[in-house]
């Protein structure tokens, strides 16, 4: 005959590595059976853990938040949670909010997570998880390098109302303020970088200030009319943008003297 016992190597051991004795006693349930035992050595071990790292939303915009969520669980046979922390990397950078001293908890379910912004937008990101353990009980874990794309944050150009007369003739300087703003009303940051004002093959460039603005001063050809746009180059958080309006220039009319 035989009987069976499944034990939790968390609660039922006192320690990792040592060989431990197991005894079995065998108490008769009849007269006719005298009671006995036995023992045997078992060596217990660590357990083996897997993280698994996702991110929330699947596909971020540069400078909003995303949740980095890893899952931590022990392989089998073991039915333990894993304790500890996960450290957090973004690009093969180590996340300082989510990493060192800032490491994230793991849950009572296996999870820890890390709220993170990437400051630049570019597909083909990288994220991973690092799963320390609190002590012997559990092996360390890493997720490995997982794909996260980073959308541009999008961007609005509008030239300046009174900027580009209606009309006017050609050799006259037009100074056009061109506003570059955020599409996101969410987005705190403002645009950096260029604008490039063109009227047919006449061009001139203006940088933004910090009030989103940038002003530059060209002489656009005759024409009725004359396109003239403005078009923002973007920047490594926002994406391209333009406006263009029209203005009717007629051509200078010479002065003869006799």
């Amino acid at each position: 005959a035989t009987a069976s016992c499944t034990l939790n190597a968390t609660t039922g051991f006192p320690g990792l590595g040592a060989s431990q004795t197991v005894v079995a006693t065998y108490s008769p349930g009849f007269p006719a059976f005298g009671a006995s035992s036995g023992n045997g050595s078992l060596t217990v071990t660590s357990a083996g853990t897997t993280t698994t790292l996702a991110a929330d939303p699947q596909i971020s915009t540069a400078t909003f938040s995303v949740d980095l969520n890893a899952q931590v669980a022990a392989t089998s046979p073991s039915l333990a949670t894993p304790t500890g922390t996960v450290g957090f990397s973004a690009n093969s950078t180590p996340i300082p909010a989510c990493s060192g001293a800032n490491a994230k908890p793991v849950t009572s379910t296996g999870l820890a997570t890390c709220t993170y912004s990437f400051p630049t937008f570019a597909d083909n990101q990288s994220i991973s998880a690092t799963y320390t353990p609190a002590d012997a009980s559990f092996t360390t874990s890493v997720s490995g390098n997982v794909r996260h794309d980073v959308k541009e944050v999008p961007s609005t150009t509008t030239i300046r109302s009174g900027t580009v007369p209606a009309s006017g003739t050609y050799g006259d300087a037009y100074t056009i303020v061109a506003t570059v703003a955020s599409a996101n009303s969410a987005s705190s940051q403002q645009p950096t970088g260029r604008v490039v004002f063109s009227a047919g093959t006449v061009q001139c460039t203006g940088s933004l200030g910090s009030d989103g603005t940038a002003t530059c001063t060209l002489i656009p050809p005759a024409g009725d009319p004359t396109r003239i746009t403005a078009t923002y180059q973007g920047d490594s958080t926002f994406g391209g943008s333009k406006d263009q309006v029209t203005s009717a220039i007629t051509p200078a009319t010479p002065e003869v003297t006799l």
